[in-house]
This record gives structure tokens, sequence and C-alpha cells, in this order.
């Protein structure tokens, strides 16, 4: 979560960072006017952005810059600087950390289009307030905070679900209480999402080696039927088994059978994935369903699951003209007409 941590204005990476990028991307996406492909600001990949970001972090008894910029007397701007770059940071009345301007060190500070001299020209013409973060760039840091808030809580209910499953790995039932996210709470919701109970049975018979695993997801009502919840139901089942469409669906309860041994070997990739910041997504569909149209409309929009005729529980959210028909679906699907 970076609520501090520098990042550049809109106008310095599109204006005063043509070159020394070492991936251009980010900066293309912002060109196009894609500002989400290129969040978080905070990582974009360059020098002096990258140098902004050591000087000024979340904790600002750690900030190092070189020290003020006093060709900006009407405000207060510090700088870093890494090579011939030099960058102009300015820290707002709420404390986050801004890159209101970046440019180079030319001609022992001589040449018109030496960074100092730039500086120095826009206070004397329309003053330097002028390089402040726009309403554009708030309402992006905002929408990038609440991005970074959400895959906190994931990342945090994954950690949950590996120790959860470790607990029943080799049978048995646990429950998971699963907390709202903090901004939703500060907002009036119920703290509480979700509980839900978690069962692993073994089958170690001569013939038949297999661990069932039961989900039963009980939704908070101030939550149910929300697109929180179902996203972190999804979640959920990918954390356990990645491949949506293994899962067998009644009311709200989600069951699969697995081969001995899948557990153990999720829970440590689960482990893995959460110790590096990653979060597991769920497997895809790979081949193409029949939905009621207007139940699948409704569901691609709310990001919640769809039955297929042949049986299959799947989130509608690619285009499936390109796969290969099920079998299963077509032939129900002749039935019925």
């Amino acid at each position: 979560m970076t609520r501090r941590t520098a990042r550049p204005t809109l106008r310095t990476v599109r204006e005063d960072l043509p070159e020394g990028w070492g991936n251009p991307y980010p900066k293309q996406a912002i060109e196009r006017g894609d500002l989400q492909a290129a969040m978080p600001l905070t990582s974009l990949d360059h020098p002096v952005l990258s140098k902004a970001v050591e000087c000024f972090g979340e904790d600002p008894k750690q900030d190092s810059p070189v020290g003020p910029i006093h060709a900006a007397a009407s405000e207060r701007f510090h700088e870093v600087k890494i090579s011939q770059w030099r960058g102009a940071v300015w820290i707002e009345p709420g404390g986050a950390c801004w890159v209101v301007a970046v440019g180079l060190a030319k001609g022992n500070h001589q040449d018109r289009d030496d960074f100092y001299k730039r500086i120095e020209r826009i206070e004397a013409g329309p003053g330097v307030a002028s390089l402040l973060p726009t309403t554009e760039d708030a309402d992006l840091w905002k929408l990038e905070l609440a991005h970074s808030l959400l895959s906190d809580w994931h990342l945090g209910n994954q950690r949950a679900i590996a120790e959860a499953l470790s607990s029943v790995a080799s049978g048995g039932t646990t429950r998971l209480t699963i907390r709202a996210p903090e901004m939703a709470v500060e907002k009036g919701r119920h703290e509480i999402l979700a509980e839900v109970d978690l069962i692993v049975e073994r089958f170690e018979e001569p013939e038949y080696h297999a661990e069932e695993v039961v989900l039963t997801v009980r939704e908070q009502a101030d939550w149910r039927g929300s697109q929180l919840a179902a996203a972190f139901t999804m979640s959920l089942l990918a954390c356990v088994h990645p491949p949506e469409t293994d899962w067998e669906v009644a009311g709200g309860s989600y069951s699969n059978m697995l081969e001995i041994g899948t557990l153990s070997t999720r829970i440590a990739e689960l482990l893995n994935m959460s110790e590096s910041g990653t979060r597991t997504t769920p497997q895809m569909v790979t081949e193409s369903h029949y939905v009621h149209s207007r139940d699948l409309t409704e569901r691609t929009v709310e990001g919640r699951a769809a039955r297929s005729l042949c049986g299959v529980y799947f989130v509608p959210r690619q285009e499936h003209d390109s796969l290969p028909k099920c079998p299963e679906c077509e032939a129900a699907y002749a039935e019925a007409t």
C-alpha cells in the first residue's frame, strides 16, 4: 500500500520524460489515455522516478533528498538526482509525495534547457504552483490506493486460506472468518464479509484414493449478492483449486474431488505466492458452453458465476467464439430445441 511514496504527476510523465525508460509501456499507456494500465505509478521504470521512490517512501523519517530547490521560491520543492537526471518532489499537506518536474542538468547549469533554468523560468512566469498535482492526478492516486488496499486484502485472505487448508489437509473441519476491506468498513458496511466452513475428507480405499474438499460460504447479510463477495468466492476457489470448471456447486457450497496430495502441493504454492505478493487467479474455461443469454449478460457484468447446460460452473469473462464447443452442451441444446 503506497499512501505516501513518491509518484510522478501525469504531466511529468507526458512532458518531462521523453527518454531514459527501462520499460516504456506504462508511459505509452498514459499517452494513449489508458491510465489504469500504467498503475502503480510508484513503480514506473525510469531512473529518476526510482530514485524519488528511494528518497521518499512510506516513512518520512527516512526521507533523503539532496536538499531544497532554491529556484522554486514560492513552493518547497525537494531535489533528487541520479546521474544527469534531476527531479523536484513536492509533499502535499496530507503527506503524499509527488514528482512534479524532471529534467537534465546541462551546461554546468547555464544551458537554457538545464533543469534548474527551466524551474527559474516557470517561477518567473506562471509560478511553480502550476506544476502541482491536478484533479486528474488526485483521482488516479485515490483509484490506485483503492486497488492497492483491495490487493492487500486479497493477499491477506490468500494467506488465511492457506493456513486454514494446512490445518485440515489430512482431514477435518475448520471455519474461516473473512473481514471486509478496511475502506468498506469505514464507509459503514459490516466488518464481516463472510464465514467459510472448510471440510476435507480423505478416502483411502484399495481401489479409490481421493481427498474431497467442501467449501460453504455464508455471506453476511450486508454483503449478500455483492460484487466484492462474489470476487472473494472466486478467489477462494482459485486458492484451493484454480480450474473453476472442476467445482460442483449446490447453493452456497462448492465441492471438489482431488487426487491424494493435491492439497499439500497447493498449500505450499499458496504460501510461496503469498510470500512473494503474488495473487492466485482462476483457470478459465477451455470450451464454449451454452448459458441462457439473459443470465450470461447479468453475470458477465456482475462478475458472478453461471451454470451451463452441461452443469459446468464458471464466470463468463472471455470471448468463447474461438473455443471448441462443449459436446454435452450442444446435445442438451439440441434436445431442448
